[in-house]
Parts: structure tokens; C-alpha cells; sequence
């Protein structure tokens, strides 16, 4: 963490941890986001135990060979068409089919489930569910940089 750090200090730096105490620090040491696989097996068999149907879904829906639909973050980037408008202005769903399910602002508030009110601010993050296709055509609303692939799954930038 320290030497990518170090090296690049805007780098976004993901470790993984093996228990709490590790986590913090190397929380303290600067990592971005930090992965336990304890606290990631724990959420899952909380989920699967208390919404199995909406576990076997996700799974079933995203997982699978030739899934129609994915999850993707993209970024409001300036100079793009919905950039500054509100979601029912840009009308998102009937454009592209995609469905907006939640909104990170740039300074990092969450919204979930946003409302047609709400404002696409340069900076903020947008997730969305639906096709390829269709995340496809809100990508290009709403980012000006291509997407990329990494080893055959998308990510932003």
C-alpha cells in the first residue's frame, strides 16, 4: 500500500485482509478499499439465509453464461449529454432501457433508488442495471471515455 502510494499517490489501492486488525491497518496505510474474505463469506450466508430468492436471482441473473443482465458504475463526465440534468429530464429508462438504481455524489453521499428529481452532477458515480446493449447506450449519455474490459468483465475508465 505504502510503496503504490508512494509511486502514484491518486493510484486506487485495493488490499485484502485476513482478519479485523489487518483490515484497519491497512486502512491507516492508505488502501482505498480493502477486501476480507471473512466479512464477505459472513454477508453472504446472512443474505442467502435471510432472501435466498433474491440471492439465487442475482446469481442466476448476473452470473451466468450469457447473462442479459449486468451491473455497471459509470461516471458523469463533463461534456456529456445527461451531464447536469435531472434522471427524468434525461429519460434514461425509455432512452436506453437501463434502470438507475442508486447515485454516488462526488463527495461521496450515497443515494439509493434515486428519483426523476435527482440531478446527474459531474463527479457523481451512476450504477445501473440492464443489458450490455443497454448499459452501453447509458454510457455514452452520461461519460465521454470508452469503456474497457479486463479480462472479459467491464470496468469504468
Amino acid at each position: 500500500v505504502l510503496t503504490v502510494k508512494g509511486l502514484n499517490k491518486d493510484a486506487t489501492v485495493i488490499a485484502k485482509a485476513h482478519d479485523a486488525e489487518s483490515e484497519k491497518k491497512l486502512r491507516r496505510a492508505g488502501a482505498d478499499m480493502v477486501v476480507s474474505s471473512a466479512s464477505i463469506a459472513a454477508n453472504r450466508m446472512a443474505s442467502v439465509a435471510l432472501r435466498p430468492t433474491v440471492v439465487d436471482f442475482l446469481d442466476t441473473a448476473m452470473q451466468a453464461e450469457g447473462a442479459e443482465l449486468e451491473m455497471e458504475e459509470i461516471p458523469v463526465e463533463e461534456g456529456a449529454p445527461a451531464a447536469t440534468k435531472t434522471i427524468a429530464d434525461t429519460r434514461i429508462r425509455d432512452v436506453t432501457g437501463s434502470i438507475v438504481i442508486g447515485i454516488v455524489k462526488k463527495d461521496g453521499r450515497m443515494r439509493t433508488n434515486p428519483s426523476g428529481a435527482e440531478r446527474l452532477d459531474i463527479g457523481d458515480k451512476i450504477v445501473a442495471i440492464g443489458s450490455e446493449e443497454q448499459l452501453d447506450k447509458l454510457w455514452h449519455m452520461l461519460a465521454k471515455q470508452e469503456r474497457t474490459t479486463y479480462n472479459g468483465m467491464r470496468r469504468a475508465g
